[in-house]
């Protein structure tokens, strides 16, 4: 698996010189070391080029994987005339500032804007817009975290500002980082964005890959919606979102 911050660079680098830009495309959203490989059957998107994911690899990535996954919590409600209805809710919780993340997000982008079948200058139109996605300056400053989900709260920002106290991310060491920032769900399928400080006052990250657990908590009040219910303790193994030695995230 390749280096994926060594090929973020790479792609802000090169996408300033238009006559790369294609160059540069093609080369990143290529894996290091795959490039030139032919994907076999039944292979596993961690072993492919970039460019070779299908529909269903980057739906494995986003709705399925160590960085995104898909919450369900099953709440009851009781009245006399309907007895105990028990029901279904679901959450999609996504570690954003994931460099793969992104990748999927702009591969999804590819498959469905037929990208592989598009002539030179589609493909750097492409590039140029969804250049800013995959650069995401504020990914180097904050951890942030995505959640899709039918929730009122999640639409209101001062609300959610309001409560930054009790939204954190934090190791298996108790430190943690309060949120920093809210951007609220703007249209039915739109994601809510959670930032976090990735640095302390010392510089230091609050998690590298010598660290065991992170954990998104969202300190739950009375009356909160079964989606924010399910989001009061989300736990992540470092482990499986390190490659390379480097935490993804």
């Amino acid at each position: 698996m390749g280096t994926y911050p060594t090929l973020m660079h790479r792609w802000s680098d090169e996408l300033c010189n238009p006559r790369i830009l294609l160059f540069s495309i093609l080369l990143l959203m290529t894996v290091a070391g795959a490039f030139g490989q032919k994907a076999q059957p039944n292979t596993s998107w961690e072993e492919k080029p970039i460019d070779s994911w299908d529909a269903e690899d980057v739906k494995t990535i986003l709705q399925n994987s160590a960085w995104s996954n898909i919450l369900i919590g099953k709440p009851s409600h009781s009245s006399p005339q309907l007895g105990t209805v028990v029901y279904e809710s679901r959450a999609v919780f996504t570690l954003r500032s994931s460099l793969i993340v992104r990748y999927a997000m702009v591969r999804s982008e590819q498959l469905k804007a037929k990208f592989d079948s598009m002539d030179t200058h589609g493909k750097v139109e492409f590039g140029k817009k969804f250049k800013p996605l995959l650069d995401c300056a504020l990914c180097e400053k904050f951890y942030i975290v995505a959640v899709w989900g039918d929730s009122d709260l999640l639409r209101q920002a001062g609300r959610v500002k309001n409560r930054a106290q009790n939204i954190y991310l934090s190791n298996e060491k108790g430190e943690k980082r309060e949120l920093a920032n809210f951007s609220p769900k703007n249209a039915p399928d739109s994601e809510a964005l959670f930032f976090f400080s990735r640095f302390d006052a010392n510089g230091k990250p609050l998690i590298g890959p010598e660290n065991t657990t992170l954990t998104f908590n969202f300190k739950n009040e009375s009356g909160d919606e079964p989606v924010i219910n399910l989001l009061e303790h989300v736990q992540i193994k470092v482990r499986d979102i390190v490659r390379e030695g480097q935490v993804i995230f």
